[in-house]
């Protein structure tokens, strides 16, 4: 038997494909200052094994703030976020 649910959800998570535009809608680029925020730290980083790396060495005030950003749209917007700019 299928379920029939008969209130509606009202929160920017609760969202259907046909409400949004493609997987752009869920997109968010970084910056420049951030895609050089993320060279600095793997700079300061590259002589640490990756299990080895703390919060305290990942530490940087742009990528702090992005991770808020992250988190916010993550538990309070949609639910889902699609990070771009990202390259080799």
């Amino acid at each position: 038997m299928t379920p029939v649910f008969r209130e509606f959800i009202h929160h920017p998570a609760a969202w259907k494909a046909s409400d949004v535009n493609g997987k752009d809608a869920f997109a968010r680029a970084l910056s420049p200052a951030e895609i050089a925020a993320f060279k600095e730290l793997l700079r300061r980083t590259a002589g640490i094994a990756p299990h080895g790396v703390t919060r305290a060495d990942f530490d940087h005030p742009t990528i702090n703030a992005l991770g808020i950003e992250l988190r916010n749209q993550i538990m309070n917007g949609r639910g889902v976020v699609l990070v771009t700019g990202i390259t080799r």
